[in-house]
């Protein structure tokens, strides 16, 4: 976004180092409505959730990471008798589902 005050310019820059060029991707109407919910839970629009994905701002897991990490969880959980760390474990579960 701009500042406050300030136009846009075609072809500068907003938010990168580099202007924005157009991409076409081929989705499902699933695909678009999940791609759709994501960005609206991080404040973004689609080309901008993408955009952060793509740049690693926004990681993803690998379903193995996934895997592992559920389990990590899971095993911490049943191990500790820490209430804030066993809250922090369930908020973290509750991201992974």
């Amino acid at each position: 976004m701009p500042e406050k005050g300030r136009k846009k310019l075609r072809g500068q820059p907003e938010l990168y180092d580099e202007v924005k060029g157009q991409v076409n991707l081929s989705l499902t109407a699933t695909g678009v409505k999940g791609l759709d919910e994501l960005a609206k839970q991080m404040g973004l629009s689609r080309s901008e959730f993408i955009e952060q994905v793509g740049r690693g701002l926004l990681p993803v897991l690998s379903p193995d990471e996934l895997t592992a990490l559920r389990r990590i969880l899971t095993q911490l959980k049943a191990d500790n008798s820490d209430e804030d760390l066993v809250a922090c474990l369930a908020a973290l579960s509750r991201l992974m589902e």
